[in-house]
């Protein structure tokens, strides 16, 4: 893209009807089969180890890259298991809520997590914020940024309203909370209705960026945690045009690995952990004092 922006051709009545693309999704009843068969696999692929069944995280789809560093750790720490289930975190407080027999819930928004907090599937003494998350955008290898940009502000987004982007991902906002501050920044840029024809949405910020990595999209908004390190350009962007990203987690309410579930929540939030946190762009939250894990 070169410094001279040509915007994007606008119709005449800005209120008219657009099309959205989708990109197709699970419903409900096929993703909780998934997730059963994510766990009896892992179970599998571990009877016979000796350390019995492996706890059971459900993390957002933000933390991937995080959970591929703390997990190991914490296998050596624990000298057991502990398997990760990948997905939107609207989408896995759903299967938690419908019975999914997952230990801890590590989500990137704490709504949801007080949401099932009320509704007494979470234990809610173990209910705390852990980390703020930022918001990124990113760009395909066939777009160039113009020079000079360090932060994506309204004017830097406005950028996403040019012939040179033809396609622009992000998780679905109605269960993703990066997908959500997505919508939110386009909103406050004065964009979101200028755009809409463009987007396309993954099931979850994962999905969003391969999008991006792959040239179905030549730009998206995710979360700088899946981009850090690697080879696309990326502009963190300004928290103050989204509500913050404040990452909540729970232990599940019953769960027979309370204990071990307790002790993953306290690695994430001793200093090898908060580091981690940081390492992938998360914000590190105070602990709480009091309560039990």
């Amino acid at each position: 893209m070169n410094g001279n922006l040509v915007r994007t051709p606008r119709p005449a009545q800005p209120g008219a009807a657009r099309p959205r693309r989708r990109m197709a999704g699970f419903r409900l009843p096929a993703l909780i089969a998934l997730a059963a068969a994510l766990l009896l696999a892992g179970h599998g692929a571990r009877a016979g180890g000796g350390s019995g069944a492996p706890l059971t995280v459900a993390a957002a789809a933000s933390l991937q890259p995080l959970m591929r560093e703390l997990g190991p750790a914490f296998r050596a720490r624990e000298r057991g298991e502990v398997t990760f289930v990948i997905g939107a975190s609207g989408n896995l407080a759903q299967q938690l809520e419908h019975g999914a027999p997952y230990d801890l819930f590590l989500s990137a928004d704490e709504g949801w997590v007080e949401g099932l907090a009320a509704k007494g599937v979470l234990d809610p003494a173990t209910v705390r914020p852990y980390a703020r998350g930022r918001l990124a955008l990113v760009f395909a290898t066939s777009v160039t940024p113009p020079k000079g940009m360090e932060v994506a502000g309204t004017g830097e987004l406005a950028m996403l309203d040019t012939v040179a982007v033809r396609n622009i991902a992000l998780a679905n906002p109605a269960h993703a909370p990066y997908g959500k501050a997505a919508r939110e920044a386009l909103q406050a840029a004065g964009l979101w209705e200028w755009v809409r024809p463009k987007l396309v949405y993954g099931e979850n910020v994962r999905q969003a960026l391969t999008f991006v990595q792959t040239g179905n999209a030549d730009a998206g908004l995710v979360a700088e945690s899946i981009v850090r390190g690697g080879p696309l350009r990326w502009l963190p962007v300004a928290e103050a045009l989204h509500a913050p990203l404040r990452q909540a987690l729970g232990i599940r309410r019953g769960s027979i690995r309370r204990a071990r579930a307790g002790r993953f929540v306290a690695f994430m939030q001793s200093p090898e952990g908060r580091a981690a946190l940081r390492r992938y762009g998360l914000v590190p939250l105070p602990q709480r004092q009091g309560g039990r894990p």
